[in-house]
């Protein structure tokens, strides 16, 4: 599934597409940001594109989603082959459309996982409180 985000500039499309992936993370998702195009060849060029840059403009946008979308794939294609079985089913287009689902089997690994990562958390929270304290700026 591709969303994208349209509006004027400032308008809060970054910060929306920023909340909805850490919404898609929070509910077991994933979901990979792509950076606005746009915005980095604004500030490169000091300036808003003409009309004859837009479309070139527009293809490197859909290259950067295009390179997502691979990296996905192929993060998908290796998590499968690095487990005993497959941790997400995958199924190409058609009529119905492709996409993924987790498996059962990965669905026990990301609950393990999840404990993991949260004992982790919990060991390393006073070392954490430490570093930023002695290190980070006071906001």
């Amino acid at each position: 599934m591709k969303i994208a985000i349209l509006g004027a500039e400032c308008t809060g499309k970054t910060t929306l597409a920023h909340a909805l992936a850490t919404a898609l993370d929070g509910c077991g998702g994933r979901a990979a940001w792509v950076s606005e195009t746009l915005r980095d060849w604004c500030r490169q060029n000091g300036r808003t594109p003409e009309a004859h840059e837009q479309r070139a403009i527009a293809l490197a946008q859909a290259a950067r989603i295009d390179t997502a979308a691979a990296v996905a794939w192929l993060l998908v294609d290796t998590m499968n082959q690095c487990f005993r079985e497959p941790v997400v089913d995958t199924a190409t287009g058609g009529k119905g459309g492709g996409g993924a689902r987790i498996t059962p089997f990965g669905k026990k690994v990301l609950r393990r996982y999840r404990l993991i990562e949260a004992k982790a958390a919990a060991a390393i929270s006073g070392d954490i409180r430490i570093f930023a304290r002695d290190f980070l700026r006071k906001r």
